[in-house]
């Protein structure tokens, strides 16, 4: 089964079922994506929004892209799973894994 690192990575850091800084979970989880894949993501979703790249006004430095880039995978990710609950707190967006998504949890017998 193919099962990509950060949602492993994502399920790990929320395992204990608490609340959990938004922010945080990005940048840990973030870590695990390679650079190359969140920039290419990060130019697609890009593409989609502002156009062909000699249109842009204003262009991005490489880490402003792979940072951008890892943000939307993991959203991606999380947001798509029922698996996952955010809520929007006085100090920030919190999110907690209410149970572990299906494929993980065959991934993980499967070892």
């Amino acid at each position: 089964m193919n099962i990509s690192a950060h949602l492993l990575r994502v399920c790990e850091l929320l395992d204990d079922g608490d609340w959990h800084d938004y922010e945080w979970l990005i940048r840990e989880a973030g870590r695990v994506i390679p650079p190359g894949k969140a920039m290419r993501q990060s130019e697609r979703v890009r593409a989609k929004w502002d156009g062909a790249p000699e249109r842009r006004v204003r262009s991005r430095s490489d880490e402003q892209l792979i940072r951008s880039g890892k943000r939307s995978i993991l959203h991606d990710a999380i947001s798509h799973s029922p698996a996952f609950q955010t809520r929007q707190t006085d100090h920030g967006r919190e999110i907690r894994m209410v149970h572990v998504p299906p494929r993980v949890l065959h991934y993980r017998n499967s070892m």
